[in-house]
């Protein structure tokens, strides 16, 4: 009977109110955690694609300042520079005569002309400034003449440099990375499973990207 007391139901009367005061008092302070870490999330998000930007900057920069310059490089503004960037397909016949050039430039090297071959793979860089490999292959060939002039080699700094353009594949990687955070939420609070299926996909998602990669730097990047 003294469950049922009026001192019993005025003490029960007073719990509820406190939880219930309580419970009020702290749903304010989830709302504040969770608009705290929808900010934090957002800022991660920007400054993970901000990060993965400048990387690739990086490549477009070195590919822009230290490959030859065509005619009218000098004057390009901000928007051709990036088309510029783009794959060109050199005219056969162009790529011909830097070929040829290359070669006579090989020859005169092994007959000691070292100096009279600078010239030819000079106009190997202005003749086909968009050729990968042919231009490296003149500036390797202008740096062991230049060794055998006692000059500075000049050329192997921008070999080096052109060489960590947009054909670097360590640029991609590192902005993959870097961005990855943005784009890929975290599972470590998930079941091992759903971990391993999204391990799968991501690495899929590579593979597919490489191959990707590599087909268009042989098909394109090379004469590019």
């Amino acid at each position: 009977s003294s469950s049922f007391s009026p001192k019993t139901l005025r003490a029960g009367s007073r719990s509820r109110r406190v939880l219930l005061t309580s419970n009020s008092t702290r749903t304010p302070r989830n709302n504040g955690k969770a608009e705290i870490s929808s900010n934090i999330s957002r800022r991660k998000v920007f400054f993970s694609i901000g990060e993965a930007f400048l990387e690739l900057s990086v490549a477009a920069w070195c590919e822009l300042n230290f490959r030859p310059q065509a005619p009218g490089d000098v004057d390009m503004n901000f928007m051709e520079s990036v088309i510029s960037l783009l794959p060109y397909k050199t005219p056969p016949e162009t790529t011909i005569k830097a070929v040829d050039a290359l070669e006579r430039g090989r020859q005169l090297a092994k007959q000691g002309n070292h100096l009279e071959a600078l010239d030819d793979f000079l106009l190997v860089l202005s003749t086909a400034p968009r050729q990968y490999k042919l231009c490296q292959a003149a500036h390797s060939a202008r740096n062991a003449s230049q060794k055998a002039l006692g000059l500075y080699m000049e050329d192997g700094r921008q070999q080096w440099l052109w060489g960590r353009g947009v054909r670097f594949p360590g640029h991609y990687l590192i902005a993959y990375i870097l961005a990855r955070p943005a784009f890929v939420s975290d599972t470590s609070n998930e079941p091992r499973e759903n971990n391993a299926n999204v391990s799968k996909n991501e690495i899929f998602l590579i593979l597919l990207l490489v191959v990707v990669y590599n087909y268009i730097l042989f098909f394109y990047g090379l004469e590019y």
